[in-house]
């Protein structure tokens, strides 16, 4: 189905205001992106599109994010379909956007032996950046209007195309995307004022905690096992925090990149639109398998000496990670 420019529009559901309570099994609410940069994607490409929010303005605002996200393997795709005006700004979205790294070191991530504190391996991982949530959603809005307000009751499917249905409104349109779901500065004579993230994983056949104390029990026990600084932060520790996916951002820029070029060749080259998106739909598949497969080999090599310095990240770093998913 070939469509002409002018009547080719994308309903996007969901500006990244994540749900409350968080329901962790949910990815695109908790990462708050996908639906924005698709947006702003479209807009670079004269492509029309709607996005809609289901939550009134003020509660959007309020439920930014101030969580941390690891931004690696998708930079490229990112800064590709950002305007060059906003690509210049996405270092405001840092942990410390006052910081230059020096790019040799930032080039890799270190790799410590918690109990030691022995310097392992040097993990390339280019250009990095850590992201708060909030900070990055509200750029990806820039220039972006919003329809606030807007729940979604249902969704029709015909010959012509899509329609969504609101509360208060009906909206036709040529394809539907659902992106709705699935910040300190180091003062550096200041330590009380830093925040750390912590991650744990352990490799054990017992059952895991059954609530948030037992857990930050097992948490704490672990920890003090450990060197300074890590022996210390795990004492300090008062409350848990849901561990969010560090591969999903990345995973679901990449998504809207290979989605957007779907589109931009239905409309501009005369694609077909079932075609592409099944060809999106196969990729998504075999991408996301593929990264749950690497995880799952990655953890085991956590927790197993003998197979940590030979695993695909210590190796290849992210790189590896990224090269053997595109090549599955």
């Amino acid at each position: 189905m070939t469509v002409p420019v002018p009547d080719f529009h994308v309903i996007i559901i969901g500006a990244g205001a994540f749900p409350h309570p968080v329901p962790i099994l949910i990815l695109n609410a908790l990462l708050g992106a996908t639906g924005l940069l698709l947006a702003q994607g479209l807009k670079q490409a004269g492509i029309a599109y709607t996005i809609y929010e289901q939550h009134d303005e003020e509660t959007y605002a309020r439920r930014a994010g101030q969580w941390t996200m690891a931004l690696h393997s998708a930079l490229p795709y990112l800064e590709s379909i950002l305007p060059s005006d906003l690509r210049a700004k996405l270092n405001s979205t840092t942990t410390n956007p006052w910081s230059e790294p020096d790019p040799a070191i930032a080039a890799a991530i270190p790799f410590v032996n918690g109990a030691t504190g022995e310097l392992m391996a040097k993990i390339p991982m280019p250009s990095p950046k850590r992201v708060i949530r909030g900070k990055l959603r509200d750029l990806l809005r820039t220039g972006v209007e919003v329809r606030f307000g807007r729940r979604l009751t249902d969704i029709r499917v015909d010959d012509d195309g899509v329609v969504a249905v609101f509360d208060r409104e009906v909206v036709r349109g040529s394809v539907l995307v659902g992106a709705d779901g699935v910040a300190n500065v180091v003062d550096p004579v200041r330590p009380e004022t830093w925040v750390f993230h912590y991650c744990l994983s352990i490799w054990t056949a017992e059952d895991p905690p059954e609530n948030a104390e037992a857990r930050r029990a097992l948490f704490k026990h672990h920890m003090s096992q450990y060197c300074e600084p890590y022996r210390s932060a795990g004492e300090w520790l008062s409350q848990a925090t849901p561990i969010r996916a560090e591969k999903g951002l990345n995973t679901a820029l990449e998504d809207v990149k290979r989605f957007l070029d779907a589109i931009v060749k239905v409309v501009y080259d005369g694609a077909d639109l079932q075609t592409e998106m099944d060809a999106y739909d196969e990729s998504a598949y075999t991408r996301g398998k593929q990264d749950i497969n690497l995880s799952v080999e990655q953890m085991y090599a956590y927790h197993h000496w003998e197979e940590i310095m030979t695993s695909p990240l210590m190796k290849g770093g992210y790189g590896a990670l990224i090269n053997s998913s595109a090549t599955k």
